[in-house]
């Protein structure tokens, strides 16, 4: 009995004290797969144009718009309103595709946290992206590329510039957020510092 008093006392003590975890000491939990930013594209699908070069299927229309848009033809919006029409004749951009083998898989993804509540120290909900500043300081990466981040209990928020390494089950459902669409949700079970 003293042994496993022992045991279970060390235990606690060599717990990591850093970032969050959620998980219950006695769970099991399955390991997991470390991925990076290039995982969440999925493979382009190439199809051959009538010209015979090989044209990605996926985001080409606004291309096609501004290839067929006669620059001559376009005049500088007088107006608010003529400013929103034009711009309304822009094609709008799919939502980018997921990999969708990667639903309900356990992982683990370094980014930035960035904070949906700008006056937060300790946040549940944030996004995770590739790069310092994205969705604040520069445009929002493409939606495969955002992930939506969700944890049970508040975590301490220490920056934009502090990487972070984000664990838990990953869904390939997409979310709307003020600064940006994440392809992508993580129910994280461990948020801590990229070492």
């Amino acid at each position: 009995m003293k042994l496993l008093t022992l045991i279970v006392a060390a235990s606690v003590f060599l717990t990591p004290l850093t970032g969050f975890n959620a998980q219950a000491q006695s769970e099991t939990v399955l390991p997991a797969q470390d991925i990076e930013w290039v995982n969440l594209q999925p493979e382009v699908s190439e199809t051959p144009s009538v010209t015979g070069q090989v044209e990605p299927k996926f985001g080409d229309s606004t291309e096609q718009w501004l290839s067929e848009a006669d620059p001559f033809e376009q005049s500088i919006p007088d107006s608010e309103e003529e400013a929103i029409a034009q711009m309304s004749q822009i094609p709008k951009q799919d939502i980018a595709p997921v990999v969708k083998e990667l639903d309900g898989k356990r992982v683990r993804l370094a980014g930035y946290m960035v904070p949906l509540d700008f006056e937060a120290t300790k946040l549940k909900q944030f996004l995770l992206v590739p790069y310092v500043g994205a969705c604040i300081h520069v445009p929002a990466p493409a939606s495969n590329q955002v992930v939506f981040i969700e944890t049970d209990e508040a975590i301490e928020f220490t920056g934009l510039y502090d990487p972070v390494y984000v664990t838990g089950t990953m869904r390939t459902t997409s979310s709307k957020t003020d600064l940006a669409e994440a392809g992508y949700k993580i129910k994280a079970d461990d948020v801590r510092p990229y070492e």
